[in-house]
């Protein structure tokens, strides 16, 4: 259509380029809002994946029933074509199986309470007290990152040595 307008034919009085503008923004819309329903379900490494896969045969099928472009092709090149799509998609599947293990664990290090403490955040409140029966004091928390490790003592055990004093 862009073509037809630009040679000098406009298309703007067509209804069929509003009916194809209503349905190209109705249907971004609705892929927006269903791609951040699964990514709120799901981890990214299965959403992205998989939107891609299914929009890639969505492209391939529309190629295939608007534009006939397996038309004249022998059996053979129709094979090939469809063998290296299902290879991508293993290539993909591959890709993103690992990187989901190697994530998991890079996540659980950061989000360990010990990283901030005094600072807890949504998902790390859960994850200790936020007030345990020993009160820890500042000077005595131990960081994962840093080497040596600083022994835990209650601050009932402080104020006795600081009142033995």
């Amino acid at each position: 259509m862009i073509n037809i307008t630009l040679s000098g034919n406009s298309q703007l009085g067509h209804p069929l380029l509003y009916v194809m503008l209503i349905v190209m923004i109705s249907t971004a819309i609705a892929q927006v809002k269903f791609l951040n329903r699964a990514m709120q379900s799901f981890d990214a490494t299965v959403v992205v994946p998989t939107n891609f896969v299914l929009f890639t045969i969505s492209a391939i099928i529309s190629g295939i029933v608007l534009y006939k472009e397996f038309y004249g092709l022998t059996f053979l090149e129709i094979f090939m074509f469809l063998f290296g799509c299902v290879l991508s998609f293993i290539g993909v599947y591959c890709i993103t199986s690992e990187r989901k293990q190697e994530e998991s664990e890079e996540q659980l290090l950061l989000t360990k309470a010990d990283l901030f403490p005094g600072f807890l955040s949504l998902s790390s409140s859960k994850l200790i007290a936020v007030q345990p029966s020993n009160m820890l004091t500042a000077s005595h928390v131990e960081y994962p990152m840093l080497p040596g490790k600083p022994t835990y003592e209650s601050t009932a055990d402080t104020q006795q040595s600081q009142g033995e004093t």
